[in-house]
């Protein structure tokens, strides 16, 4: 479409490259007409201005003429250039566009309205500024603090949160990159360097750690950030970041390794090995000093569980400790077995400390030599008594046997005038057969009742029986299986068990029934024995005496876990359970 553009040269020549849409106008009497346009208004999508030529102003412009006529107006009678913003509407498409209008006058009759279409322009001005508003929010809602840098320029931006943080007040401190690099500590300026050249070089992040230098002479911890802008040939032209304190958090990163530090060097130090554990089961630490035995290295158990390690079982038992170590916060102590190797044992004594809400330190100690040693010292012990029982029986009992069968013959012998001294002799051999009886029973408790081939099962028959009937306590015994797979040392250490917490319910509970219940399904056996008396106290409130330790080393000797409780109906239950080993009893 053909522009038409009726004004002479070289007005014409300038009217035609307009760069944009542009109308004479010419006044008709109190209005005005459209007579003419340039290339650029022919060539808008939405305007029919072939049309309107001749038309009136409001026919051209629709809701619009009453500005277009004011402005017209206004520029005609002072003969100077006007210029209005304004919503525009084509009256032939309805089409909105936001225009700047400019009127210049041509003579005192006629002007030309310029058109910049500037509906584009404004709403990214307005995004532009929304966007703005929402930095400043975020500004205002952050600690850090902003910075920008013109790298053609060389002048320096502070945000008044930068500056309050290195302790300056606005216009204290020169706006030129120098300062911050005077600020820097001088063991981070080169790093710093490296970091921004190599941004500006490869376009890498900045993102690091340094030390500034406060206004008052100290030096804080900062992370600063930094993100730059390149022109068309790839030039740095300008860049911009922000820096945020972390002086708190450092300070703690440091409190936090110096004490890993101690805590590592302690337990290098210490002869015992030293592992840490989650509430999940997850071995996180592994310290296992120079020459002890552990049969796992730091590879094979730091972020295993033990249940991939030990087994469940094993992994079972050792979460009991771990819960009751987070949960109550007192320490915990475990002595168990592993096996090392085919057939070698390792006997230890684990200590459970809360470390965290969720970690628990523990201890490993190597007790094997202590439990062999009290293992020899239980093994002297069992001989001597059974020494000790065999002299009784074989020895002091003879001698009263014999005491008392000379008795009795003597007894026959003194006639019926020697009833009186019949009388005498007769009362001393009931004495000595008393204290054959006597002799009898403390030999039987002397000797081991395992080692005469009577078996556990019976053991503990024979003392249910021996207390009924020396000491009015009622005793009962309760066998759930005939399953037996003990070896002798195993079941010997059961039955001392069992004979200790019974003569401590007879001794000390003043109890009036107790009972033995036995369990053992081939895989592993459970001993309890109960009793109804006053209840021994809780674990804080008491002390263990000879008797209670004896009864945990005993357990101790073969891997069994040994726990000694009230019992919320009044008394002590004592409870040993440990694994069934392949060696058949001798019973």
């Amino acid at each position: 479409m053909a522009a038409a553009i009726p004004v002479a040269d070289p007005l014409r020549t300038h009217f035609e490259n307009l760069p944009g849409p542009a109308y004479l106008w010419e006044r008709s009497g109190d209005d005005y007409v459209l007579a003419g346009y340039n290339e650029a208004a022919a060539q808008v999508p939405v305007s029919r201005v072939a049309t309107m030529l001749g038309r009136r102003l409001e026919e051209v412009t629709g809701v619009g003429a009453g500005g277009a006529r004011a402005a017209l107006d206004q520029c005609l009678a002072e003969q100077r250039v006007v210029r209005v913003e304004s919503d525009f509407v084509y009256p032939t498409t309805g089409t909105r566009r936001q225009v700047v209008v400019t009127v210049i006058p041509v003579t005192a009759d006629t002007a030309i309205a310029h058109i910049d279409d500037v509906t584009e322009r404004r709403r990214t001005e307005a995004l532009l500024r929304e966007s703005l508003q929402r930095h400043e929010l975020a500004v205002r809602g952050t600690d850090d603090g902003l910075w920008d840098w013109n790298i053609v320029t060389n002048e320096v931006y502070w945000s008044p949160r930068w500056l309050s943080i290195l302790g300056y007040a606005e216009g204290e401190l020169k706006a030129h990159p120098d300062c911050y690099v005077e600020m820097l500590h001088p063991d981070d300026r080169d790093r710093l360097q490296q970091h921004v050249d190599s941004h500006l070089a490869h376009r890498t992040p900045v993102d690091i750690d340094v030390r500034l230098r406060h206004k008052d002479g100290h030096y804080i911890w900062v992370n600063s950030r930094g993100q730059a802008a390149w022109n068309e040939r790839g030039e740095p032209i300008f860049m911009a970041g922000s820096i945020r304190d972390i002086t708190a958090r450092r300070h703690a990163e440091q409190r936090l390794t110096e004490s890993e530090a101690r805590y590592r060097a302690l337990a290098e130090a210490n002869p015992d090995v030293v592992f840490r554990i989650d509430r999940r089961g997850v071995f996180l630490d592994l310290v296992v000093p120079d020459g002890a035995e552990f049969p796992f290295s730091y590879e094979q158990f730091v972020g295993k569980t033990a249940a991939e390690i030990m087994g469940p079982e094993f992994a079972a038992a050792q979460q009991h400790y771990v819960e009751e170590a987070l949960a109550k916060g007192q320490l915990q102590i475990w002595e168990h077995q592993l096996e090392k190797a085919a057939g070698c044992v390792l006997h230890l004594e684990s200590r459970f400390v809360r470390s965290t809400d969720d970690e628990v330190m523990v201890i490993v100690r190597d007790v094997t030599e202590r439990v062999e040693l009290q293992r020899e010292v239980i093994d002297i012990e069992a001989r001597e008594r059974s020494r000790i029982g065999h002299e009784i029986h074989d020895g002091l009992g003879q001698s009263l046997t014999a005491i008392s069968l000379a008795l009795k013959q003597l007894s026959q012998q003194l006639g019926v005038d020697d009833l009186q001294h019949r009388v005498a002799v007769d009362r001393i051999s009931e004495s000595v057969s008393a204290c054959i009886g006597d002799a009898s029973r403390i030999a039987r408790s002397l000797t081991p009742v395992i080692a005469e081939n009577y078996g556990l099962r019976e053991a503990l028959g024979r003392l249910v029986q021996q207390v009924n009937e020396t000491t009015g306590v009622r005793c009962v015994l309760s066998v759930t299986s005939e399953l037996c797979t003990h070896g002798r040392e195993l079941e010997t250490q059961l039955y001392r068990i069992a004979q200790e917490s019974v003569n401590n319910a007879l001794r000390h509970a003043n109890a009036s029934e107790v009972r033995i219940e036995y369990f053992c399904d081939g895989t592993h056996s459970r001993l309890e024995v109960f009793d109804d008396g006053q209840g021994i106290p809780a674990l804080g409130a008491r002390q263990e005496g000879l008797g209670l330790r004896g009864m945990r080393y005993r357990a101790g000797l073969i891997g069994a876990t040994l726990e000694v409780a009230p019992r919320l109906e009044g008394g002590t239950r004592v409870t040993c359970v440990c694994a069934c080993r392949a060696e058949q009893s001798a019973a």
